[in-house]
Protein backbone atom coordinates (compact mmCIF):
# COMPACT_ATOMS: atom_id res chain seq x y z
CA UNK A 1 0.00 0.00 0.00
CA UNK A 2 1.33 3.51 -0.75
CA UNK A 3 2.59 5.62 2.17
CA UNK A 4 0.21 8.16 3.67
CA UNK A 5 0.65 11.70 2.29
CA UNK A 6 2.68 14.04 4.49
CA UNK A 7 0.47 16.42 6.52
CA UNK A 8 0.49 19.98 5.32
CA UNK A 9 1.83 22.54 7.74
CA UNK A 10 -0.46 25.43 8.47
CA UNK A 11 0.37 28.65 10.25
CA UNK A 12 -1.45 28.74 13.58
CA UNK A 13 -1.44 32.20 15.17
CA UNK A 14 -0.40 32.26 18.81
CA UNK A 15 -1.81 34.43 21.54
CA UNK A 16 0.31 37.11 23.16
CA UNK A 17 3.45 38.80 21.90
CA UNK A 18 5.76 36.74 19.76
CA UNK A 19 9.36 36.51 20.96
CA UNK A 20 10.36 37.14 17.38
CA UNK A 21 9.73 40.44 15.61
CA UNK A 22 7.47 40.51 12.59
CA UNK A 23 10.49 41.30 10.43
CA UNK A 24 12.36 38.26 11.75
CA UNK A 25 9.38 35.97 11.30
CA UNK A 26 8.84 37.29 7.78
CA UNK A 27 12.47 36.57 6.86
CA UNK A 28 12.18 33.01 8.09
CA UNK A 29 8.79 32.42 6.46
CA UNK A 30 10.03 33.79 3.12
CA UNK A 31 12.56 31.01 3.16
CA UNK A 32 9.84 28.48 3.81
CA UNK A 33 10.99 28.06 7.38
CA UNK A 34 9.28 28.06 10.69
CA UNK A 35 9.41 30.95 13.15
CA UNK A 36 10.20 28.55 16.01
CA UNK A 37 13.58 28.23 17.66
CA UNK A 38 15.86 25.55 16.36
CA UNK A 39 18.82 23.80 17.92
CA UNK A 40 21.87 22.85 15.92
CA UNK A 41 20.91 19.17 16.19
CA UNK A 42 17.54 19.88 14.53
CA UNK A 43 18.98 19.91 11.05
CA UNK A 44 20.10 16.27 11.27
CA UNK A 45 16.96 14.22 11.55
CA UNK A 46 18.47 11.00 10.29
CA UNK A 47 18.27 9.55 13.80
CA UNK A 48 14.49 10.05 13.71
CA UNK A 49 13.84 8.04 10.56
CA UNK A 50 11.76 4.96 11.22
CA UNK A 51 11.46 5.50 14.98
CA UNK A 52 7.74 4.88 14.95
CA UNK A 53 8.34 1.15 14.59
CA UNK A 54 6.26 0.97 11.41
CA UNK A 55 9.17 0.60 9.01
CA UNK A 56 9.05 1.52 5.31
CA UNK A 57 7.61 5.02 4.95
CA UNK A 58 5.60 5.19 8.16
CA UNK A 59 7.91 7.84 9.61
CA UNK A 60 6.22 10.71 7.79
CA UNK A 61 2.90 10.49 9.56
CA UNK A 62 4.17 10.93 13.10
CA UNK A 63 0.79 9.69 14.28
CA UNK A 64 1.79 6.06 14.86
CA UNK A 65 1.66 4.62 18.35
CA UNK A 66 4.83 5.68 20.11
CA UNK A 67 6.10 7.41 16.96
CA UNK A 68 8.06 10.62 16.99
CA UNK A 69 7.37 13.47 14.64
CA UNK A 70 10.13 14.13 12.17
CA UNK A 71 11.81 17.45 12.51
CA UNK A 72 11.85 19.79 9.62
CA UNK A 73 15.04 19.97 7.61
CA UNK A 74 16.24 23.53 7.13
CA UNK A 75 18.73 24.68 4.57
CA UNK A 76 21.78 26.77 5.46
CA UNK A 77 20.08 30.05 4.52
CA UNK A 78 17.11 29.30 6.78
CA UNK A 79 19.43 28.30 9.62
CA UNK A 80 21.39 31.53 9.25
CA UNK A 81 18.23 33.66 9.18
CA UNK A 82 16.90 31.83 12.22
CA UNK A 83 20.20 32.30 14.06
CA UNK A 84 20.18 36.03 13.28
CA UNK A 85 16.54 36.35 14.36
CA UNK A 86 17.35 34.61 17.64
CA UNK A 87 20.34 36.90 18.15
CA UNK A 88 18.19 39.99 17.61
CA UNK A 89 15.56 38.61 20.00
CA UNK A 90 18.16 37.98 22.71
CA UNK A 91 19.52 41.51 22.24
CA UNK A 92 16.01 43.03 22.54
CA UNK A 93 15.37 40.92 25.63
CA UNK A 94 18.66 42.04 27.20
CA UNK A 95 17.90 45.70 26.41
CA UNK A 96 14.40 45.37 27.87
CA UNK A 97 15.88 43.90 31.04
CA UNK A 98 18.38 46.77 31.33
CA UNK A 99 15.61 49.31 30.75
CA UNK A 100 13.53 47.70 33.49
CA UNK A 101 16.50 47.80 35.88
CA UNK A 102 16.92 51.53 35.22
CA UNK A 103 13.18 52.05 35.78
CA UNK A 104 13.35 50.17 39.09
CA UNK A 105 16.29 52.32 40.22
CA UNK A 106 14.46 55.51 39.25
CA UNK A 107 11.27 54.46 41.02
CA UNK A 108 13.21 53.44 44.12
CA UNK A 109 14.87 56.86 44.20
CA UNK A 110 11.50 58.58 43.73
CA UNK A 111 9.97 56.50 46.52
CA UNK A 112 12.79 57.45 48.90
CA UNK A 113 12.28 61.11 48.00
CA UNK A 114 8.52 60.84 48.61
CA UNK A 115 9.12 59.21 52.01
CA UNK A 116 11.57 61.99 52.90
CA UNK A 117 9.05 64.65 51.82
CA UNK A 118 6.29 62.97 53.85
CA UNK A 119 8.53 63.12 56.92
CA UNK A 120 9.28 66.78 56.19
CA UNK A 121 5.58 67.59 55.75
CA UNK A 122 4.77 65.86 59.03
CA UNK A 123 7.45 67.94 60.80
CA UNK A 124 6.18 71.15 59.21
CA UNK A 125 2.60 70.38 60.27
CA UNK A 126 3.77 69.77 63.83
CA UNK A 127 5.74 73.05 63.74
CA UNK A 128 2.67 74.88 62.40
CA UNK A 129 0.49 73.42 65.15
CA UNK A 130 3.02 74.55 67.79
CA UNK A 131 3.14 78.07 66.32
CA UNK A 132 -0.68 78.24 66.25
CA UNK A 133 -0.77 77.23 69.92
CA UNK A 134 1.77 79.95 70.73
CA UNK A 135 -0.26 82.56 68.83
CA UNK A 136 -3.46 81.55 70.62
CA UNK A 137 -1.65 81.61 73.98
CA UNK A 138 -0.11 85.04 73.24
CA UNK A 139 -3.51 86.40 72.13
CA UNK A 140 -5.11 85.22 75.37
CA UNK A 141 -2.37 86.85 77.42
CA UNK A 142 -2.71 90.11 75.49
CA UNK A 143 -6.49 90.05 76.00
CA UNK A 144 -6.06 89.57 79.73
CA UNK A 145 -3.82 92.59 80.12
Amino acid sequence: QPPAPAPQQQHVPTQGPSPMSEEDAEEVSMMGGSAHHQHASDSDDSDLDGLDGQGGGGGESGAGAGGRRRRRVRNAKQQELNRLAQQRYRQRKKQRHQDLQVTVEQLTTQLQRVEMLKTEVKGLKEGKANLEKQVVHAARQAAQQ
